[in-house]
């Protein structure tokens, strides 16, 4: 008899259709996960707040004079508007278990694109002394993207295949 492989969705993935997965199993990815995206959007939380609350130390921080109304109303309105912003989707989003694989993998991206960027406008304008608060956002952003890693591997639904033959 031909033998037919077909793609578990989401739902027999959760339910361990097939004896893959037990549901106690995929809780346990999925709340890894979460804690991961939780950790990271509190993070972005904190830091889009600071930026609000406090646009001149957090704008010295990140090396910025700002000189005039216009600029602090831009620091606020990208750093803690955008900061805000992905920790409310991601706070949001962890809240639910079909949107947490998804949620995380979009975090990671751009957490990892953040880090990219940052490393690639170091090489770009060959500053190599930076502030030790630079640097440090480089380490927070690494871990970052390592946690948000570590949560969407775990929680990674990729396609269970089984085979069955049609009688």
């Amino acid at each position: 008899m031909p033998r037919k492989v077909e793609s578990q969705t989401i739902h027999e993935y959760r339910e361990g259709v097939g004896g893959c997965f037990s549901e106690e199993m995929f809780v346990m990815k999925i709340q890894y996960a979460r804690v991961c995206l939780v950790v990271v959007g509190i993070l972005y939380l904190f830091s889009g707040a600071w930026c609000l609350i406090n646009v001149d130390a957090s704008a010295s921080f990140l090396g910025f004079g700002l000189t005039n109304a216009e600029a602090y109303a831009e620091f606020a309105s990208v750093y803690g508007g955008l900061q805000l912003g992905f920790a409310v989707a991601m706070l949001s989003l962890a809240r639910y278990d079909q949107h947490v694989y998804s949620a995380s993998l979009f975090a990671l991206i751009l957490s990892t694109m953040f880090l990219v960027i940052r490393l690639y406008s170091v090489h770009t304008y060959l500053v190599w002394d930076m502030a030790p608060s630079w640097y440090g956002m480089v380490v927070l952003e690494l871990a970052i993207v390592v946690v948000l890693w570590l949560g969407v591997a775990k929680s990674n639904p990729k396609p269970v295949t089984r085979a069955y033959s049609r009688a």
